[in-house]
């Protein structure tokens, strides 16, 4: 497939597909388009023995994990951008465009024939993963109609955490790993559909994310009546806890109270930082003055999914 565009230069612009002899120059795109802005890459980068693996690697991984396209103007190769096809979406990545060529329409020209290539095989939904840090791409995708999935979550860093009284009667039941992931996804899927239902359907078939792996989850107990599961990890900027709950709870001030002080017993203390995401942007709306009252504050996450609804050609 060959399609083509003006750029506002009068230069014609090629979207053509990616072939193996492209792959080393990909790969250098893709070191450009990462480095600086994906946290993980970046590090990655910085390690010159694992750099040098990743000129390997990366090609590749582009090789099997999606159909690539190449932007084109004249002979030049001035960006790319990669896609892989699921269940009910299309996933766009590596999305790159080469600085000197930048503003002038070619990521736009990228990401309308993605989606045109995933409207053709039927799939009514496209999606991808951006950086919190990455405003001019976020403002690509927000002027193409991308919609972020769920983009918040809590952070308390000032030490002590004193919670005034809480309900009575709140018991955390640890669960094994298979318990855990079961129950996990079973809330997971309850705070979808009353929290963000614009998307809880492809969220949960092509991108639903179960506890972390090497984590704890508990069963939320309340009078002895199941209300919901907490999940806790440990990442680099500290303990980072998930709280699903059924959606009638979302907004019980004691409740909550009960839970963070169960929390914070499995922390032994009130830890010096904590990340706390909420199973959905409706339970994050309607517990934020509970937080913020505890001095919880509101932060996005590293990095953002953002999904857009496409239209099916008549």
């Amino acid at each position: 497939m060959l399609v083509e565009w003006t750029l506002m230069e009068r230069q014609e612009l090629a979207i053509k597909p990616v072939r193996p002899w492209d792959l080393p120059l990909m790969t250098r795109m893709a070191y450009a388009n990462m480095t600086g802005v994906d946290v993980e890459f970046t590090r990655f980068a910085r390690n010159p023995l694992l750099r040098a693996l990743g000129y390997f690697i990366l090609p590749l991984y582009l090789l099997t994990s999606g159909r690539g396209f190449k932007a084109v103007v004249g002979d030049e190769t001035v960006g790319c951008a990669y896609l892989h096809l699921r269940r009910l979406s299309g996933l766009a990545f590596n999305v790159h465009v080469n600085r000197s060529h930048r503003r002038q329409g070619i990521g736009r020209a990228l990401m309308e024939h993605l989606e045109s290539v995933t409207r053709s095989r039927g799939l009514p939904w496209i999606g991808l993963q951006v950086d919190e840090g990455n405003r001019p791409a976020q403002q690509l995708y927000h002027s193409l109609d991308y919609r972020p999935f769920h983009p918040h979550y809590l952070y308390h860093e000032q030490g002590p955490m004193p919670i005034p009284r809480a309900a009575p009667g709140i018991v955390l039941e640890l669960l094994t790993r298979g318990e855990g992931r079961r129950l996990y996804r079973r809330y997971a899927r309850l705070e979808r559909e009353a929290g963000d239902a614009w998307a809880a359907r492809v969220v949960e078939t092509d991108f639903d994310e179960g506890p972390p792996s090497g984590g704890r989850t508990w069963r939320c107990l309340w009078k002895q009546q199941e209300v919901g599961c907490l999940s806790l990890d440990h990442g680099r900027q500290g303990p980072v806890a998930t709280l699903l709950l059924r959606p009638h709870h979302w907004g019980q001030t004691m409740l909550t109270y009960g839970l963070l002080r169960q929390l914070l017993k499995q922390l032994d203390g009130a830890p010096t930082r904590l990340s706390l995401y909420l199973g959905s942007s409706g339970h994050h709306r309607t517990a934020l003055p509970i937080f913020r009252e505890l001095n919880f504050r509101t932060r996005r996450r590293p990095r953002i999914l953002m999904l857009k609804q496409l239209r099916q050609s008549s």
